[in-house]
């Protein structure tokens, strides 16, 4: 038989049998929530606002 290598890596991880993924899986743990905690609902358009220094930060850190 003649696979291609992606139908080749479908079929061997259709068929895979061992526990690897499950091997490999970390449980994140939180902390309790505290109860007079104020989430603020605009976060994500503050965030979008200043994704070019969020992505500058991040190359700095990459490059340090």
């Amino acid at each position: 038989m003649c696979f291609s290598g992606d139908l080749f890596l479908i079929y061997c991880f259709m068929y895979d049998r061992c526990y690897g993924f499950f091997r490999r899986q970390i449980v994140l743990t939180v902390k309790e929530r505290e109860p007079d905690r104020k989430d603020d609902p605009f976060l994500g358009e503050k965030l979008i606002a200043e994704a070019e220094g969020i992505f500058l930060w991040c190359l700095g850190g990459c490059t340090a």
